[in-house]
């Protein structure tokens, strides 16, 4: 193999400061090259906006397929995973041309956009009774009892399957999290195939139920349109209600714990009291930006080419670093601060080109809404628990928000 430079000899994505305090480790990155070889990763590494654009823009960059990856490793394991390599099949953002296409456009006709703004009233709802449930007695953890909560709740609705059901498939799946990590070992994937074939058969039955008595919800379109474009047996449209929950539900939650642990404390400037929901639409914006759910991409080049100096071969595998890349002073000045009133703030939170997040304008709705319910409670940090994060190297989620909530609103409704 053609010697790589330039080489960064220690980094690694499992470094604990990378996931421990990700940021300062990213800000310790900021004179190294645009693009660099990192050994242990067998990967060149893009930590600046520029960079990441280009290859994010560009659909000679292809992704890493999941699903292949996972099997490879379970088969030479002596290990088989047909069910985990079955979802992963229909996870988007691991799917290549021609087969993204087709599922990408089955997906956006399920989610149909022009309904997104009749959704705002549901999740309003499910925000007040979250809160008025579990904020008695003013301390509350605005992670485990409302960010982890609301989005699978709202996906129960969108799809018309009971709210618990899904509340518990999210909570229950929520370890195959660490699949998208590096480093994953034959018995983890084991463990997530017996789970993966359990939590199928509810959903594999309501399918077929559905099929009998359709409805007016998201499952019953989504068979109707696999039915008419694309026939599925009903253990593939499972697949694909399991993604949309999971997708749905994981990083929108992350989305949403984000906002309010940096909202929550924030600057005298950036206090929400009586803002508009442009401005809590902006604080979400900007949430997005500081403290992005997902953290890394992986792309592989189709094609030889020059990018940041460096000389990337065919074949070469790629890591985007977009927790960093959102923080390229080059793109966001002071990019380290939290500040909603940023004017032209660059994020590839939701990604870009072909991979860009069909959910993404359902994921901002919640945030924005969840951000500004929260707000009227008047929360502040409970001096007594730290705020904490899951240790994951590309989902950035809350583990615990302890808060201190007001009952009394401070806004109008």
């Amino acid at each position: 193999m053609t010697e790589k430079r330039p080489v960064i000899d220690d980094f690694s994505t499992m470094l604990p400061d990378l996931m421990a305090a990700p940021y300062a480790f990213y800000a310790g990155l900021r004179d190294a090259p645009p693009v660099f070889w990192a050994p242990r990763e067998r990967s060149w590494v893009l930590h600046r906006a520029a960079e990441v654009q280009v290859v994010l823009g560009d659909r000679s960059f292809r992704v890493a397929e999941l699903s292949s990856i996972v099997g490879g490793i379970c088969q030479r394991s002596g290990r088989s995973a047909p069910g985990l390599t079955g979802l992963l099949s229909v996870f988007l953002p691991f799917i290549n041309p021609p087969e993204h296409g087709l599922s990408r456009r089955y997906i956006k006709a399920v989610l149909n956009a022009d309904r997104t703004e009749g959704f705002a009233p549901v999740i309003e709802r499910i925000a007040q009774n979250l809160l008025t449930g579990g904020a008695a007695g003013g301390r509350f953890d605005a992670a485990t009892g409302y960010a982890d909560l609301l989005p699978p709740l709202f996906m129960g609705h969108f799809l018309g399957i009971p709210g618990q059901l899904v509340v518990d498939f999210v909570l229950q799946t929520a370890e195959m999290g660490r699949t998208f990590d590096r480093g994953c070992s034959p018995r983890y994937y084991a463990r997530m195939e017996e789970m993966i074939v359990a939590r199928r058969a509810p959903f594999r039955h309501l399918v077929a139920e559905r099929r009998r008595s359709p409805g007016d919800d998201g499952l019953s379109r989504m068979i109707a349109l696999a039915d008419a474009l694309r026939p599925m047996p009903e253990e593939v449209i499972a697949d694909h209600a399991m993604f949309l929950i999971m997708a749905g539900s994981e990083n929108t939650s992350a989305l949403i714990g984000n906002a309010i642990a940096a909202t929550v404390g924030a600057a005298p400037g950036c206090d929400l009291s009586g803002a508009d929901d442009g401005d809590f639409r902006a604080a979400v914006e900007e949430a997005l930006r500081c403290d992005s759910p997902v953290q890394q991409m992986w792309r592989i080049a189709s094609s030889a080419q020059t990018l940041g100096g460096a000389q990337i071969a065919a074949g070469d595998q790629l890591l985007l670093l977009i927790g960093a890349a959102n923080r390229d002073p080059a793109t966001n000045p002071d990019p380290d601060r939290f500040d909603p009133q940023r004017g032209n703030r660059r994020s590839f939170g939701f990604g870009l080109g072909m991979h860009y997040c069909l959910g993404s304008e359902i994921a901002l709705l919640e945030a924005q809404i969840a951000l500004r319910q929260i707000v009227r409670r008047q929360p502040r940090r409970d001096p007594d628990h730290a705020f904490s994060w899951r240790d994951r190297q590309t989902l950035r989620r809350p583990l615990r928000l302890p808060l201190i909530l007001s009952p009394n609103e401070s806004l109008r409704p």
